[in-house]
C-alpha cells in the first residue's frame, strides 16, 4: 500500500529503495577535502555534479538507467535541468536523460532554494 506522502518516514524510506543506486565515479568528479562529493538526495530530489560533460552524461546514464532497469520508477526530464556555474560555454553540450535532452538554465530550485549559475553569489536570488 505504501506510505503516505508528507508522512516523517517517507524520506528515510526512500533514500532505502535508493540504496542500490551505483553512480560510478569518474575523473572529473568533484572532490572536497579528498573525497569525491558529486550528489545529493532528499527522498525523491537527486541534483548531482561533475567538471566535464562527459562526467555528468556518465551520471545521467546511470540514474537513467537506474531508475528503467532496477528501481521501475519514471524519470521525469521536464523537470531535469543542467546548469554550468561560471562563465557559459560559447556552445553548451548537449546532455540527455535517456533521449531527452536536458534544457540549459541560470536559474533553478532544489530542494525549495533558488540557485543560479550566473551571480557571484548562487543563492542571491534566493535572498
Amino acid at each position: 500500500m505504501g506510505i503516505l506522502a508528507g508522512d516523517s518516514a517517507s524520506p528515510i524510506l526512500w533514500l532505502l529503495f535508493m540504496a542500490d543506486l551505483h553512480i560510478p565515479f569518474h575523473l572529473d568528479d568533484v572532490v572536497v577535502d579528498g573525497l569525491p562529493v558529486f550528489r545529493v538526495e532528499q527522498a525523491d530530489d537527486l541534483a548531482a555534479w561533475s567538471m566535464s560533460p562527459a562526467g555528468m552524461q556518465l551520471k545521467l546514464d546511470a540514474v537513467y538507467q537506474w531508475c528503467g532497469t532496477r528501481a521501475f520508477v519514471l524519470t521525469n526530464a521536464v523537470k531535469t535541468v543542467a546548469m554550468a556555474f561560471g562563465p557559459w560555454p560559447a556552445h553548451p553540450p548537449r546532455l540527455y536523460l535517456g533521449s531527452a535532452p536536458l534544457d540549459w538554465v541560470s536559474l533553478a530550485t532544489f530542494l525549495g532554494t533558488l540557485l543560479s549559475s550566473t551571480d557571484r553569489n548562487i543563492f542571491s536570488p534566493h535572498y
